[in-house]
């Protein structure tokens, strides 16, 4: 989970942390463009979306390679 962290905070992500591992995807609060967002990993296909709070649909943000998680 570190070694995700530290991807997406390598993007510009600040105040990552996680908040739950489910089979398909992993959860995390983060900061993202000086604003709080709610921050997904898709373990399938490697995508991360995150949302603010005023949002009605999730910004894809960029894709990670390489990164597995158990």
């Amino acid at each position: 989970m570190e070694e995700l962290i530290k991807a997406l905070e390598a993007h510009g992500m600040a105040f990552v942390e996680f908040i739950m591992d489910y089979p398909d995807r992993v959860l995390f609060t983060a900061t993202v463009d000086e604003r709080p967002a709610l921050v997904t990993y898709n373990k399938e296909d490697h995508w991360v979306l995150s949302k603010g709070e005023a949002q009605m649909f999730w910004d894809v943000e960029f894709k990670l390679e390489g990164i597995v998680i158990n």
